[in-house]
């Protein structure tokens, strides 16, 4: 991800690189106990096997592409922030993993 040319007052918005294959995935939210449901849709990122900066097979989910556990919001078409993980590690690529605790 890049950060992008946007003016200050929208924020810190990313957008992907050019030259790689990924995708956001919708994340399933689960509904609050009240019943509230967000509009707001939470996605992954994913790094296809595809592309070039795929990590080794070793290191991708079982559908074969690369599963980042990092989440995003859509602010506005091609224009991401960042919000979060779905868990504490962090994979690298020579198959280490980093407790971000």
């Amino acid at each position: 991800m890049l950060s992008s040319n946007t003016e200050l007052r929208r924020g810190h918005l990313l957008s992907p690189l050019n030259g790689f294959i990924y995708q956001f995935v919708p994340v399933a939210e689960a509904t609050s106990p009240s019943g509230h449901h967000s509009t707001a849709r939470l996605l992954e990122l994913v790094i296809m096997a595809t592309s070039p900066d795929c990590p080794d097979q070793s290191l991708r989910h079982a559908d074969g592409n690369f599963h980042t556990g990092d989440l995003f919001y859509e602010v506005e078409p091609g224009l991401y922030t960042f919000r979060g993980r779905n868990d504490d590690w962090i994979k690298t690529e020579n198959s280490l993993r980093c407790d971000t605790k």
